[in-house]
């Protein structure tokens, strides 16, 4: 049997540091995955009868990272291409984030209309989540489309569907 967790790694804006592994029995490895650069770690035990226990920890030291949008920032292509490059890959849609799905385009004209202002846009999409999508604590999570769909979600499926939005508007 194999057990696969993705691990926390350092990057700029967190240091991971005293990582505890407990394996009781298991072989654990840690690998890095060359196309997305997770590390991963693989407790594995040849057994498939009884109980095992395993744990992880860690301790984290992060830093806060903001992108600040002057009050009168307009939309534009031209502010899409100003972005930082490591901000540029958080405007991609994913799997539980289909910023690019018809339905959720749709959606953000209808929220936004013609407004250009960013920080209006935001707004308007915050408002749009927290007044519409009622908060229901759910066993799993929703992603975008479906809380979309539902108007119902807990935290997790209203933050897919801010995030969705705003990738969406620019």
């Amino acid at each position: 049997s194999k057990i696969r967790l993705t691990l926390p790694q350092t990057t700029d804006r967190q240091i991971i540091y005293n990582e505890i592994f407990h394996n009781a029995e298991t072989k654990f490895t840690v690998r890095e995955r060359a196309v997305s650069g997770n590390r991963i770690g693989f407790w594995r035990s040849n057994l498939l009868d009884g109980v095992k226990s395993i744990s992880y920890k860690f301790s984290a030291q992060v830093k806060a990272q903001g992108y600040p949008l002057p009050q009168d920032a307009i939309m534009s292509q031209a502010l899409r291409d100003s972005y930082p490059a490591d901000f540029k890959l958080w405007m991609d849609p994913s799997e539980h984030i289909q910023s690019k799905d018809v339905f959720i385009d749709q959606r953000i004209k209808k929220i936004i209309g013609r407004e250009k202002n960013v920080s209006l846009i935001s707004r308007k999409i915050f408002d749009f989540v927290r007044g519409e999508v009622k908060y229901r604590s759910e066993k799993g999570s929703k992603d975008a489309k479906e809380t979309l769909g539902k108007l119902v979600a807990d935290c997790g499926g209203q933050a897919r569907l801010f995030t969705a939005l705003s990738r969406s508007a620019g």
